[in-house]
């Protein structure tokens, strides 16, 4: 069989030199011939010595921290029995995700002193926020929380960071200090093809990934943000503080959104159309689904009614989750059928943030300062609305300004 260009000519010789460039494993199999390896085998290195050692910057062991950048961290976290604990801590220097300190603590350790030190470390970098791997549920952004570090849970999984790590480090991208464990444990990942044709990453039988994985979640992290933001947490503030909770509103709106991994995110808000801020977000929490969850938001609806006295409350809620929220009293309806692309959904709400149509009570913005799902409100371009909380904001916004859903139901 031979290659694309032989078989279609029409194909931009552009897009295909791109390929190669960002992953030339893939694009051989994707635009090689056979004899070029159009197929590839189900098991192969992921990265090489070369490739690793041409991106590290040889005698940085770590970069001490320099007043005026902007610090980020990657964790993987550890139950101190076989995996190390591990912090990785970069910055971008225009395109460039620098990876400035590590902070590795091997097993066995005690949990709870572990998450002080990584806490300690954080601090000296000024971060007050740290993404890692999901481990343990609740605990880890608990543990955290004390030492006054927000944890949030990544959306993706480790493969996917190595899969998006690959480019970067093909386009040399990314400059990694000189540690032996770090290019060790990136060079023994394995890259696997399924039947399906879909690649997988991790370390092989027996091997370990801790740091590799750190580093992957920052570097790739560091990248996206150099995408602009199209809402900030700033975007919701009036001067950089929170409203208080309004003494009269039109509707109460109550949005519930959960992820497939049981998750939920309620967000109540007040809808002020008479008002140039026609969207107050009261408060909102984010927890596992359990069984007290219905009567706890309708605690919260009544606490609201009577602190904000609106003319009426509406509730929108996953459809399998309605018949439930109705036997625990609440007024429900199921989320609108015919919704916008969530791209239109994501640009519409960005609009309304940026005309100032919507700002933070002081509850909502109390909470957003300890829940785990604080990133959420940070909503960059193309961003995926995979954490319940994204998702309820921008549902609520969506609701309550482009549908106007709860007009047309009070109506």
């Amino acid at each position: 069989m031979a290659p694309t260009e032989v078989m279609n000519p029409k194909v931009d010789k552009r897009i295909i030199a791109e390929a190669f460039e960002s992953d030339p494993q893939s694009a051989r199999s994707e635009y090689g011939s056979l004899t070029d390896f159009g197929f590839r085998d189900d098991l192969a290195d992921f990265v090489t010595r070369e490739m690793i050692d041409a991106v590290t910057m040889w005698g940085r062991r770590e970069n001490p921290p320099i007043a005026g950048i902007t610090y980020q961290a990657f964790m993987d976290p550890s139950g101190g029995m076989s995996d190390s604990q591990t912090v990785a801590v970069g910055h971008l220097d225009d395109a460039m995700c620098v990876l400035d300190a590590l902070l590795i603590i091997t097993p066995p350790f005690d949990p709870e002193k572990a998450t002080a030190t990584c806490a300690d470390f954080l601090k000296r970098y000024n971060i007050s926020r740290v993404v890692g791997d999901k481990y343990a549920g609740q605990w880890v952004p608990s543990a955290f929380s004390a030492q006054g570090i927000q944890f949030e849970q990544s959306a993706r999984p480790k493969s996917d960071l190595y899969l998006d790590l690959l480019p970067l480090i093909n386009s040399r991208q990314v400059e990694l200090l000189e540690h032996p464990r770090l290019a060790s444990e990136l060079i023994g990942l394995e890259r696997r093809t399924a039947r399906s044709g879909r690649d997988s990453v991790d370390h092989s039988p027996g091997g370990h990934d801790d740091v590799a994985n750190a580093v992957a979640g920052l570097c790739t992290g560091l990248y996206l943000d150099r995408r602009p933001a199209l809402v900030r947490r700033e975007n919701l503030l009036i001067e950089n503080k929170p409203l208080p909770l309004p003494n009269a509103c039109g509707l109460l709106v109550v949005v519930m959104t959960a992820d497939k991994l049981g998750n939920v995110a309620v967000v109540f808000a007040a809808r002020c159309p008479w008002s140039r801020v026609e969207l107050l977000i009261l408060d909102f929490f984010v927890e596992p689904i359990s069984a007290g969850l219905f009567a706890k938001t309708k605690a919260r609806t009544i606490e609201l009614t009577r602190a904000c006295h609106p003319r009426g409350t509406i509730a929108y809620f996953p459809p399998s989750l309605v018949h439930h929220a109705q036997q625990a009293g609440l007024n429900v309806e199921p989320h609108p059928p015919q919704l916008p692309p969530p791209e239109e959904l994501l640009l519409s709400v960005s609009l309304h943030v940026n005309n100032d149509k919507v700002k933070l009570c002081e509850p909502a913005a109390a909470a957003s300062n300890s829940t785990t799902f604080s990133g959420a409100l940070d909503i960059r371009a193309a961003e995926k609305a995979d954490d319940p909380l994204r998702a309820a904001l921008i549902l609520t916004a969506a609701i309550c300004l482009d549908l106007d859903e709860p007009k047309r139901k009070a109506s």
